[in-house]
Parts: structure tokens; C-alpha cells; sequence
């Protein structure tokens, strides 16, 4: 999961975990908690980095690289897996707000 961060920092050239904490809108101590995890904000990154291609952000690829399912199960599996935590983790952000 690191290497999520990782990307996000190479597509905006941010030099260090405290410009990648501020541009996801979070403290960088919660940054080095979702690192040490290895837990992923995905609901933070698909908002503050939807100008992005988010394939090469969460699967290392574009899209002309991924192919279909039937010829890169693995990536889709990946895929898969990606936006499941995703949908999760954005579930439970929308029950907060309506508490």
C-alpha cells in the first residue's frame, strides 16, 4: 500500500510524506499511521487526486497497460480489491457525517 503514497507523491511532485499529508488533507502523523498499517485513504485520494490518472495512482498502470479482466486477472483482482476497501472506508465516512 505504500507505493500508493508513493505514486501520489511522484504525480505531484511533492517532496516528502508532510507536502503528501497536506495535499490529502490529513496531519502527517495520520499519514505515518495509514503507512505503518499499511492502510490506504482511498476516499482522500480519489477526492484530492481526481485530476490524476487514478489506474497509475492505485494499480501502477494506465489504462492502455491494464487490459481486460480476461487478459490481467490478477489486475483486476487488485482493482477489485482496491475499490472495495474504498467503497468501504467511504461508507463509513458518510455514516460519520449523518451522526
Amino acid at each position: 500500500m505504500n507505493e500508493i503514497f508513493d505514486r501520489v507523491k511522484r504525480a505531484y511532485r511533492l517532496a516528502n510524506d508532510a507536502e503528501l499529508a497536506r495535499h490529502l488533507g490529513m496531519r502527517p502523523s495520520a499519514l505515518s499511521m495509514n503507512r505503518a498499517r499499511n492502510t490506504v485513504p482511498y476516499a482522500a485520494i480519489i477526492e484530492r487526486c481526481a485530476g490524476s490518472d487514478l489506474n497509475r495512482i492505485f494499480l501502477g498502470t494506465a489504462p492502455a497497460q491494464t487490459g481486460t479482466a480476461a487478459e490481467k486477472p490478477e489486475a483486476y483482482g487488485d482493482l477489485k480489491a482496491h475499490l472495495l476497501s474504498a467503497r468501504n472506508e467511504i461508507d463509513r465516512a458518510l455514516a460519520r457525517l449523518e451522526d
